[in-house]
């Protein structure tokens, strides 16, 4: 199976991804839950089987944005139909959205959407994100600390662990001390 993921650049209800599953494409709700399995109460998921394998609508309420995974034969079949009926990025697109030159907000949302997206370690990701956390504008610096909170990347924490003990803005030096301590746990584990 092939795995893909596409983040919605604007908010998509689980209800309306629902209606796009069931209604208009005729996917089978997966509605049984294994109660062994982790269930992450800040990412609620609904799932579906397709024709060519599972589709995971994930309202990821940790970084405010949602995305759906794909693990199917052909990402592209699925992807075109969601891409038909959501505005939505993959990680490439995600990245060469990104401009730091924009407003704060529009810099936020934009390493959210490459959060969502960055599964598995990922160099150009690792450089938008370290970009970021070297930026003269603290706002920047902040918004770039989603990346290394969210991957949990033990590569980031050397700079992390720089802003967290260094940085002149209190709210970026807070930030990242606490992400810092989290990837400093994460590497022990590994």
């Amino acid at each position: 199976m092939i795995s893909g993921r596409l983040v919605f650049v604007n908010e998509v209800s689980a209800d309306a991804f629902s209606d796009f599953a069931e209604n208009q494409h005729n996917w089978t709700l997966n509605d049984e839950r294994d109660p062994d399995a982790d269930f992450d109460e800040d990412r609620p998921s609904v799932s579906w089987t397709t024709p060519v394998g599972l589709v995971t609508f994930i309202n990821d309420t940790v970084v405010r944005c949602q995305y759906v995974e794909m693990s199917v034969l052909s990402v592209v079949d699925v992807e075109s139909k969601v891409r038909e009926n959501f505005s939505c990025y993959d990680r490439a697109e995600a990245l060469a959205n990104v401009d730091l030159e924009q407003d704060e907000v529009r810099v936020r949302r934009d390493y959210r959407l490459v959060a969502c997206v960055a599964g598995e370690y990922n160099h150009r990701v690792f450089e938008l994100a370290t970009e970021g956390l070297r930026s003269k504008r603290s706002d920047i610096r902040e918004s770039a600390l989603i990346i290394p909170q969210y991957t949990h990347w033990v590569e980031f924490l050397p700079e992390v662990a720089r802003l967290g003990e260094s940085d002149p803005d209190s709210t970026v030096r807070r930030i990242a001390g606490g992400i810092s301590v989290l990837l400093e746990f994460v590497a022990e584990l590994e």
